[in-house]
């Protein structure tokens, strides 16, 4: 950046968006079912 910046910070939505911290979301087009995506999730990026 160059020149004058000018940075705001809305913390009425900082403060909410923390209330999603931690929490995880799954994405798939598998067929398995919910609880076999979560508890495969640990064997992902392991290769075989």
């Amino acid at each position: 950046m160059e020149g004058e910046v000018s940075i705001s910070i809305d913390m009425t939505k900082y403060e909410a968006d923390a209330a999603w911290d931690g929490i995880k979301g799954y994405v798939t087009n598998t067929g398995l079912s919910k609880d076999d995506v979560i508890g495969n999730y640990p064997g992902w990026g392991q290769s075989t």
